[in-house]
Formats: structure tokens, sequence, C-alpha cells
């Protein structure tokens, strides 16, 4: 049996991005207060900039059947303003960063991203246009 992946798909551009299933615990959140939704990830495609809300168990995951290991890539963690005034949790979303290093940026510059459909940990939507409070990059596993 190969290594399991999740698959995030893009509504908008449908090129779907695949990460190590392992990657999830780093990438998923729980609401502050609980919600029927469960766990979710908030994801900006890399190829065109959607932001998405992808519910944790609700991946689809799939065996990689030509592949021994699976990397995980460099992912890119950026806060974000919520849309809700006087909000100081912040929109916290992933999506692939060029490279490994600290100051990389997302492969999709965050001043393009839509980022309506992305929520805080208390359901608030994230503030349009994207603006980025901070940010930094999940390292890669080494090959």
């Amino acid at each position: 049996m190969g290594p399991i992946f999740a698959i995030l798909p893009c509504k908008d551009c449908g090129v779907a991005t695949t990460l190590p299933l392992r990657v999830l615990p780093d990438i998923t959140q729980r609401r502050t207060r609980p919600a029927t939704d469960g766990d979710f990830v908030n994801f900006v495609c890399p190829n065109c900039g959607l932001g998405s809300l992808h519910l944790a168990g609700k991946l689809e995951k799939t065996e990689a059947a030509s592949f021994s290991s699976l990397v995980r890539p460099p992912i890119y963690c950026a806060f974000l303003k919520c849309s809700k005034e006087h909000c100081t949790l912040g929109v916290k979303v992933h999506t692939l960063a060029q490279s490994g290093a600290q100051d990389a940026e997302p492969k999709k510059a965050a001043h393009s991203w839509k980022v309506a459909a992305l929520e805080c940990l208390d359901g608030h939507h994230a503030q349009e246009p994207a603006g980025t409070l901070s940010h930094h990059v999940l390292d890669p596993e080494p090959e």
C-alpha cells in the first residue's frame, strides 16, 4: 500500500492540490464555538488564487500508487484581517510556497487572492481585498 494524500479541489480553475495526508493536522483548524460542520481548512489555490473553506472530514483521500513516499511541500501560512469589526482572531489560511525559505512568497501573490469564502475561528469571513497581517512558511520535509 502506498502513501495516502488529500485532495483540495478548486471550484474556479478546476486544478486540485494534492498534499500528503500527514500535512492535514498542520493546516486544519477548529472553531472556537461548537459548530456542526467540524474541523476545516482555509486553502488558497496556488494556480488561480481562489480561497476555499474545505471541511477536513470530507476531503477526498487517495492512495499514491506510483510513489513509495510523498514529501510535504513548503506551505505558506498567512493571517488575514477578519471582516468583523473588533474580531482579533484573524483568518488563518494556507497555500503552497515558492520555496521552503522563511521569507518565501506564496506561489500565487497574496494581493490577487479571492478570500471572501475563508473564515476565522468564530465563523466570520475574511476581509477583501486580502491583506496579510503576518505569515510564515512551514518547512518542507527533506527528500
